[in-house]
């Protein structure tokens, strides 16, 4: 039996590999800052998300490729409850089989290999058959047929319309060669200039939006309402509903609605701080992380806009378009909150400038 979920690497560059899946998530993908390496080349720099949940662990896929999943493809932001013997597909060959918590990995390995077709047996080599009219031994081979049989006709002994028939032939043979080079040059100057791309122009001047820096989105994040009228009641209904959020903050998009509510906590108190010390140190976790994996929403928020700006930056559209989309879902508009709306409006105009780089 196993004390924690196991991935077991069945196919692939890293078949034979097996990692146990510690802490509450676990990034995967070919990055240097992703927790699980993958190393096959064809798979995304960030590929998919396991997240555990008190069901048991939670996959997402984040490429735009798709994840495998027991062969159906889930694609950017769908999420699925593995169990023992899922088998996730990544790249172009890399398999991985999944082993939920207490059970047994040899055991849920035999049964993945016996579902395995078996091998086809190789057939048995066929005698080569001798080459046709061998010589005999001590003959000489016979030539070849252009040097058995002469030219029977040569340019002298043709028409002189045939003779003009030819030599348009001839000619048009040149104009097609001609044509021909002319096209290969044509395609090879424009699959260069695409290769080499255009010169990479970093400033105001390239057209970018401007980048925030890490303080101004923890500003924007930690923002109190002000437009709140304060009242004990109202406060003690906030305070209710961010710890609600917080009991499963690790879910997608509680996060944000449990430093949502605490934040309105705060506003109709009046006051920046907690009279309860546990209340305070939820507020702290769900910001800033608790240090064991868990990184918080600013720290979240920030690796994937500087992940998305460094892609922009090095004009890789497809990678940064679907980080930014996912900004946009982490921190949304709300009527009632305009704090967020200074971090939104410029995760939308970074967006909207990838979609129309896209395009071009």
């Amino acid at each position: 039996m196993s004390d924690s979920a196991q991935l077991v690497f069945v196919k692939g560059p890293q078949t034979g590999q097996r990692v146990s899946l510690q802490g509450e998530r676990i990034t995967a993908g070919r990055s240097s800052d992703c927790q699980l390496p993958l190393k096959e080349h064809y798979v995304s720099r960030r590929q998919m998300q396991l997240t555990r949940t008190p069901d048991g662990w939670i996959l997402e896929n984040l490429s735009t490729n798709g994840t495998m999943v027991s062969g159906r493809r889930y694609k950017s932001d769908q999420q699925i409850l593995l169990a023992t013997g899922d088998l996730l597909g990544v790249g172009l060959e890399t398999e991985i089989l999944f082993v939920a918590e207490g059970d047994d990995p040899k055991e849920a390995l035999a049964k993945y290999i016996q579902s395995q077709p078996a091998p086809e047996a190789p057939k048995p080599a066929e005698p080569e058959a001798p080459p046709p009219d061998q010589p005999a031994e001590g003959e000489l081979p016979p030539p070849p047929e252009d040097e058995m049989a002469p030219a029977t006709e040569s340019i002298a002994s043709l028409s002189e319309v045939e003779v003009q028939a030819q030599q348009r032939k001839a000619k048009m043979k040149k104009y097609l060669a001609l044509l021909a080079v002319s096209v290969a040059i044509t395609i090879g100057v424009i699959a260069l200039s695409t290769f080499v791309g255009p010169t990479q122009v970093s400033g105001p001047s390239s057209g970018i939006p401007a980048r925030l820096t890490a303080d101004q989105i923890r500003a924007a994040i930690t923002a109190i309402p002000t437009d709140v009228t304060p009242g004990a009641t109202q406060a003690a209904s906030e305070l209710q509903l961010a710890n609600q959020f917080f009991q499963n903050h690790l879910l997608p998009g509680q996060l944000y609605a449990c430093i949502r509510h605490y934040k309105f906590y705060k506003a109709y108190r009046g006051s920046a701080g907690f009279e309860d010390g546990h209340d305070e140190r939820n507020y702290t976790t769900a910001l800033d992380g608790d240090g064991h994996g868990d990184p918080g929403l600013v720290n979240a928020v920030c690796n994937l806009y500087d992940r998305a700006c460094e892609d922009e930056l090095a004009q890789r559209w497809a990678d940064a378009l679907p980080l930014l989309v996912k900004l946009e879902k982490m921190v949304p508009a709300e009527p009632d909150d305009p704090t967020y709306d200074k971090l939104l409006r410029n995760i939308i105009e970074h967006r909207k400038f990838v979609q129309v780089k896209m395009a071009k």
